[in-house]
């Protein structure tokens, strides 16, 4: 068992809550109000967030409340209200003794705030108050759901899973998405590079573009999409890089773009253009667009396995 594990039970325990050991999840009842509690940050494991699920048709907390409410707490770092359900987040501490105390209190002190302001507790997704709610992990989204808001989203959800399974991949399509997305990603790298700058936001553009690109034309994402637009991603980088120098060139020497986009090797031989520059330019734009790429891809891959991934937290239920 890890050290954080640990911890987590340790934290679970002393709520009086369960802990989920293989979603890292903390849920239960504090005066019939559920209550998820979790890390949102994999990198601050103890920087939790407590969503409690409830309605008020009173309206919401005033900012006035919300601000005493966090200078009463010390372990509180802000609280948000969003569809039936109170955030409250708590400051990173890596204390354990600390960190249970400062949970523990403050999520009292919430329950406390909320019965006084009219909020019940409620069903996440319907906001039927007063009925038993169990807690769900819903595509990566925690909540609080009644029986038949999970039978329905159960249902739903392995409906529009198996929908997109069946899906077929548009090939051709899916290359032309990626190809215009690709080409936005090269209009990026040259608005920056005009204006004195190589931005790793470029990379970010440039990977984000290219691969929802080739999904909503191509119908789906597949491992042939990842290759064929990491593919254009690496073309049209050196594109833009090009049409970045050819666009300076044009202004120097007073020609069309056309002209200057096929003079830049002689340019460079001419010495005219550092061949320095030019490699190291070109060096910074391809390693911040492997960054992007790398960073995209993993999110969309991470993303990929939480959809459609539907189960009640603290069993092993789950598809």
């Amino acid at each position: 068992m890890s050290k954080l594990t640990q911890n987590y039970e340790q934290l679970a325990m002393a709520l009086g809550f369960r802990f989920d050991a293989g979603r890292k999840i903390i849920c239960g009842k504090r005066e019939d109000y559920g209550i998820i509690l979790f890390a949102e940050k994999s990198g601050y494991p103890y920087e939790m967030t407590a969503c409690v699920s409830a309605h008020s048709p009173m309206g919401t907390l005033e900012r006035d409340e919300i601000k005493q409410f966090v200078r009463d707490n010390k372990a509180a770092r802000a609280i948000n209200y969003d569809k039936n359900q109170v955030k409250l987040y708590f400051k990173n501490n890596k204390n354990q003794d600390k960190l249970r105390e400062g949970v523990n209190s403050a999520l009292t002190n919430l329950i406390q705030l909320l019965k006084r302001k009219g909020y019940a507790p409620c069903c996440q997704f319907c906001g039927q108050k007063q009925i038993e709610t169990s807690a769900f992990d819903v595509s990566g989204e925690y909540m609080e759901l009644c029986p038949d808001c999970a039978g329905k989203l159960r249902q739903d959800m392995t409906m529009a899973t198996k929908q997109k399974q069946n899906k077929s991949e548009n090939l051709i399509g899916g290359i032309v998405g990626a190809l215009l997305g690709s080409v936005i990603g090269a209009v990026c790298i040259i608005f920056f590079s005009q204006l004195g700058r190589i931005a790793v936001i470029s990379g970010f553009v440039m990977a984000i573009c290219t691969l929802k690109g080739y999904e909503l034309l191509g119908g789906k994402l597949t491992r042939k999409g990842f290759v064929i637009g990491s593919i254009l991603m690496v073309a049209m980088t050196y594109v833009g890089d090009r049409l970045d120098w050819a666009i300076m060139v044009m202004r120097e020497f007073e020609t069309d773009l056309f002209t200057a986009y096929q003079s830049i090797p002689a340019l460079i031989e001419a010495d005219i253009i550092e061949i320095g520059n030019y490699g190291y330019n070109l060096a910074m734009l391809y390693l911040f667009t492997i960054a992007g790429a790398v960073s995209v891809i993993y999110s969309f891959v991470k993303d990929r396995k939480k959809e459609g991934k539907f189960g009640q937290i603290g069993s092993s239920e789950s598809f």
